[in-house]
């Protein structure tokens, strides 16, 4: 069965996260989505972008369940930056605001998802 949420999708999400999360944070979320964390060896990638993917070693791709939990952290950065990207609109800061992980938005769509705001 080939993998429901593709290695592009998920790396939009990992890149996301190397750059703008934290890592009690990565480690927050995935934890509290039951991922299990798999050392993966590898430490020359950052801190942030070996934790996430060793959470991502973690899960089966292919698994309604793990994609479900994998939905449930995206969800939770989704919300965060729609929240984030509001309060900049309001404030009128910028003449044009992109959603942050707009490319990641785009890329769950083609996998069979939608986001909508909040």
């Amino acid at each position: 069965m080939p993998d429901v949420v593709n290695r592009l999708t998920r790396t939009f999400l990992e890149d996301y996260l190397a750059d703008n999360s934290v890592l009690r944070e990565i480690e927050a979320e995935f934890s509290a989505a039951n991922i299990a964390r798999v050392e993966i060896g590898d430490t020359s990638l950052g801190q942030r972008r070996n934790l996430v993917r060793e959470f991502y070693a973690g899960l089966r791709w292919d698994h309604p369940e793990d994609i479900s939990k994998f939905v449930t952290v995206a969800s939770y950065f989704l919300a965060k930056e729609d929240l984030l990207t509001d309060q900049k609109r309001a404030l009128g800061t910028q003449a044009e605001i992109t959603h942050p992980l707009q490319r990641f938005i785009d890329q769950m769509k083609k996998c069979g998802f939608e986001w909508r705001d909040g």
